[in-house]
């Protein structure tokens, strides 16, 4: 089925003048890492959002570490029900990733990406004011060693408030219906963005 949190977080971000883009791994899993890469260079993105679930986590930090040693200097968020609830495990140990989102992720990422924007899109500049990090309410990063956390985002009340999915980041013609729900393809109808 499409990542419609994806979708919702790339709308929210391309609506505030961000743009961006979605590579869904599993509706896409024909590309290599290698494609991924030359998609990701040819974009010149400067951050790299993952999703994890828990079952999937594993390959998520095997993909991540291939990454970092492409592209260095690339700031790499994790977002997903598996930081919300492990972020402690994850930033408590050497891991790959710089920042975990926890909870609802719209305006916590577009916090992140506002702060890592005023910092010139230098990684290590960012990663290292701490001042700023901790005024970030909702994430999670390790600091010499140890897992950190910010308190609580407040829950988004009016959801209407949030954009529609961005769809039309997705390749839609690879999504199929569930077995119990409507039967025709494609699940939803929209333009596919290529990226390619």
């Amino acid at each position: 089925l499409p990542p419609l949190g994806m979708a919702t977080m790339a709308a929210y971000l391309r609506d505030k003048g961000f743009p961006c883009m979605i590579i869904d791994g599993p509706a896409e899993s024909e590309l290599s890492n290698e494609q991924i890469f030359e998609i990701i260079r040819e974009a010149d993105a400067k951050m790299l959002c993952v999703a994890a679930l828990t079952f999937n986590y594993f390959r998520a930090n095997q993909f991540v570490e291939a990454f970092r040693k492409e592209f260095p200097d690339i700031l790499i968020v994790i977002g997903g029900p598996h930081v919300s609830i492990f972020w402690y495990d994850i930033f408590a140990r050497k891991c790959n990733f710089d920042l975990g989102v926890l909870g609802e992720a719209e305006a916590t990422l577009m916090e992140v990406v506002e702060k890592f924007k005023e910092a010139n899109y230098n990684r290590e500049k960012f990663l290292t004011d701490t001042q700023t990090l901790k005024k970030i309410k909702g994430i999670a990063w390790q600091e010499n060693n140890k897992a950190q956390r910010t308190e609580e985002r407040e829950l988004i009340m009016d959801l209407n408030s949030l954009p529609f999915p961005a769809r039309d980041f997705l390749p839609q013609e690879k999504y199929i219906p569930l077995p119990n729900s409507y039967k025709k393809e494609p699940v939803g109808k929209t333009g596919h963005k290529k990226y390619r």
